[in-house]
């Protein structure tokens, strides 16, 4: 028997209730009642001092009402993308108690959770799960990374020959506070990146969330960029770099640092100087899907994406007006690309074309998309767009 959809039915966990809503946590995803699991997995949204509670819808058990029967975590999340400001309501620790399942109470927290985001002016929504579960919620899995896998001999016939400047990788530390906020202010130098904390305690809990282990690259003892080691996957996130010149001797440095034969890179589609220095560098290249995505606010995602690509590709001139009728709401809207300027404008035109809110978020943003087929060949051109997350932001 679902429970009824009423926005009363769930509140926000209380202030003091930290450690209850961790124990029911550990319980639902470690499948055990004393395992510290999301503690130490996200240390960076369950640190002492994080207040995780108001950030978390929560259905209560109403025999006892100190227990609760569900729980979804609601972040919002500020996104530079290029020169705009995007808000991100991540969806994160979606927990139902094993003896409430089949009960509606996932369907209730999403959609209030979504309700909720739209009220505070997200633009997207983002999440990791399964992509047909989430689907129902005006989910698909349109974020894409690359993944360029190196390997020892592969650097050994690619460089050949070439002189590379001499670097040393290190594990961060804690207390290493200056680097700390060399680490921040070169984050905030790429074309996409999120918000994150300048008090050094809370950055090294987002650089150590999902088991991450952050290092740093000198040059004669000065910093010379960082990266994580997702152990989580076994792969390199967020290689910055302070010199692109510094990429030959970053990676055989790392490789040899993690002793690994072989390791994947992973870099977003709008790290073109990465992605231009990985490419004659590598074994192989994989597009992966990585998060899923629901778009709130059409006209605003669509402009933004729309002028960081164009940074890096000119795009095609033309103007089509498009009808998405979204997870809550129908937008018409005019795409106009003319003399360099780019505009996503809402109007009351007749659309060329109405695309459900699933078959839009796949046109707009899949790497693979069959619905592109059904726009002009210029309007065609425009997509995909990049919308994605760097690894370490999401919750």
């Amino acid at each position: 028997m679902e429970v009824f959809d009423r926005m009363e039915e769930t509140v926000t966990a209380r202030a003091g209730e930290e450690r209850a809503l961790l124990r029911f946590l550990d319980k639902v995803f470690a499948r055990q009642n004393l395992i510290p699991y999301f503690k130490w997995l996200l240390p960076k949204l369950f640190r002492a001092g994080a207040a995780p509670c108001p950030k978390t819808l929560v259905v209560r058990d109403e025999k006892n009402p100190s227990r609760f029967r569900a729980a979804v975590g609601l972040y919002m999340i500020e996104c530079a993308v290029g020169s705009e400001k995007l808000l991100a309501a991540g969806i994160g620790n979606v927990a139902v108690g094993k003896r409430y399942r089949g009960m509606g109470y996932m369907k209730l927290l999403m959609r209030q959770a979504l309700e909720l985001a739209r009220a505070r002016g997200a633009d997207y929504s983002v999440l990791n799960g399964l992509r047909h579960r989430y689907q129902y919620f005006g989910y698909e899995r349109v974020g894409c990374g690359y993944d360029f896998k190196l390997t020892k001999t592969s650097l050994r016939h690619s460089l050949h020959g070439t002189e590379m400047v001499p670097l040393t990788v290190e594990k961060l530390r804690r207390e290493d506070t200056e680097t700390l906020a060399a680490i921040h202010a070169l984050n905030e130098t790429s074309p996409v990146y999120c918000a994150r904390p300048d008090d050094p305690a809370a950055l090294w809990d987002t650089l150590t969330s999902w088991f991450a282990v952050p290092y740093i690259l000198r040059r004669e003892g000065a910093f010379a960029g960082y990266f994580q080691y997702a152990r989580i996957g076994f792969r390199v996130e967020e290689l910055r770099l302070t010199d692109a010149e510094l990429l030959g001797g970053a990676v055989t440095a790392i490789l040899a640092k993690l002793k690994r034969s072989n390791l994947v890179f992973r870099t977003l589609p709008t790290e073109a100087g990465l992605i231009a220095g990985l490419t004659p560098l590598c074994e192989t290249v994989h597009i992966q899907n990585t998060n899923i995505f629901n778009v709130l606010n059409y006209t605003h995602v669509l402009e933004a994406l729309l002028r960081l690509k164009a940074r890096s590709a000119p795009l095609c001139e033309g103007e089509l007006v498009l009808r998405v009728n979204g997870f809550f709401e129908a937008e018409t809207l005019r795409i106009s690309v003319r003399g360099g300027e780019i505009a996503v404008t809402p109007t009351d035109e007749a659309p060329a074309l109405a695309l459900e809110h699933l078959a839009a978020m796949r046109c707009f943003f899949a790497p693979v998309a069959p619905e592109r087929a059904l726009l002009p060949a210029y309007a065609a051109s425009w997509f995909p767009l990049l919308i994605d997350m760097p690894y370490m932001d999401t919750v």
